[in-house]
C-alpha cells in the first residue's frame, strides 16, 4: 500500500541536490531509469500536472498530493478528453 511516508522517502532520494523541489533534469533521470518509454513531452506533461503553483519545480507537498490523489475518479475526464493518465506516470516511479 502506498503511504505518505513512502511517498515522501521517494521524493527525497529523487531530489539530488536536497533542494526540497524536483527539477524538469531530477525527474528526467529518474524517469528514464524507471519508465524509459516516458519521453521529455511526458516529464514536462508530469511537472505541469503535479506543480500546482506554476514555479516549475514539483515541492515535496506537491508530489504526495499527486501521489495520493484517487485518480480513479479522474478516469471519466482523461477517457473523455484522450488525456493519458499522468498518475500511471508517476506510479511507474515508486
Amino acid at each position: 500500500m502506498l503511504t505518505e511516508e513512502k511517498v515522501l522517502k521517494a521524493f527525497r532520494q529523487m531530489d539530488s541536490d536536497n533542494s526540497g523541489e524536483l527539477d524538469e533534469f531530477e525527474l528526467r533521470k529518474v524517469v528514464k531509469t524507471m519508465a524509459p518509454q516516458l519521453t521529455d513531452i511526458d516529464i514536462k506533461l508530469m511537472i505541469a500536472c503535479a506543480d500546482t503553483d506554476d514555479s516549475g519545480v514539483i515541492t515535496e507537498s506537491e508530489f504526495i498530493a499527486i501521489m495520493m490523489h484517487d485518480h480513479e475518479s479522474d478516469k471519466p475526464y482523461w477517457e473523455k478528453y484522450g488525456k493519458r493518465d499522468m498518475h500511471n506516470s508517476f506510479s511507474g516511479l515508486l
